[in-house]
């Protein structure tokens, strides 16, 4: 938390600095943004498929939002905006070849939905040309706002199958019993950066159409280690359960958790305040 204060403070000391500035002009825009997603635990079978075999899965993600730009001389700006993020991660660990067994399967689903704040800097080659190249970087700020996982493990004589919601989990193969957690099982609040890089088209009437690539990657710890059941107070991430059984860890804690995603994006904005 003090991390975020800290960065908050920056971020409002910089922004009142730039609005100082002679004023140039204001966009406002539409973003769309298809991707892929992946919520990273290097211990988690997900961590590397390459090397434990046979995993497969899908990874996808979708942003949509509004979004704000100042753009204060030729070269440089800020840009903000309000999105709504959800990503989808999914994976499977099929039968071995060599395994007597052909009922043997294990999938894993996750769903996220988040409310994204990113506060970006950015450059481009030249604001009034018409067709330019930009890059930017600066903070995401997330909030979880829905979170569903599903757990799906079976072979001969074996069925299990789980589902969490939120702050609560329910057993589908065994009586449909629940157990109940005084927290969200993953953290609201995440930190963050990204980046896009991306060419732009300005068109006469002052329109821009913006068309690149972004990263993002939540250095904040995904999973939060503090909920736990409410029945027997135990710590959710301290109990054998989802998601790992990648790797062993010998003679130390779970690794951290984070949120990390790449894809391409269009934003398509108009100019709403010109102060020359």
């Amino acid at each position: 938390m003090i991390i975020l204060k800290k960065a908050v403070i920056i971020i409002i000391c910089l922004t009142n600095t730039m609005f100082a500035l002679s004023q140039r002009t204001w966009y406002v825009g539409l973003h769309i943004n298809p991707g892929t997603y992946q919520l990273y635990n290097k211990n988690d079978w997900n961590a590397d498929s390459t090397l434990i075999y046979p995993v497969t899965g899908k990874l996808n993600t979708i942003t949509i939002g509004a979004t704000t730009t100042y753009i204060w001389n030729k070269h440089f700006g800020i840009n903000s905006g309000l999105l709504y993020n959800y990503c989808k991660q999914e994976f499977f660990v099929k039968r071995h070849w060599a395994d007597p067994d052909p009922l043997v399967y294990y999938n894993i689903t996750d769903e996220f939905n988040y409310l994204k704040l990113p506060i970006n800097f950015q450059y481009s080659t030249n604001n009034n040309a018409k067709h330019q190249f930009i890059g930017s970087v600066g903070l995401l700020t997330s909030f979880l706002i829905d979170y569903r996982e599903h757990f799906l493990q079976k072979s001969t004589g074996f069925y299990s199958e789980y589902e969490w919601h939120n702050k609560t989990g329910t057993a589908i193969s065994v009586n449909n019993s629940k157990a109940y957690y005084d927290k969200f099982i993953y953290n609201r609040l995440l930190l963050g950066i990204n980046s896009t890089v991306s060419y732009c088209l300005k068109f006469t009437d002052g329109w821009k159409l913006k068309i690149g690539i972004i990263g993002e990657y939540d250095f904040t710890n995904a999973e939060n280690r503090k909920a736990k059941r409410i029945d027997n107070n135990a710590l959710f991430w301290s109990t054998t359960g989802i998601k790992r059984y990648g790797y062993t860890i010998v003679g130390g804690e779970r690794p951290k958790t984070h949120n990390r995603s790449l894809g391409i994006f269009i934003n398509a904005s108009i100019p709403i305040s010109i102060r020359e």
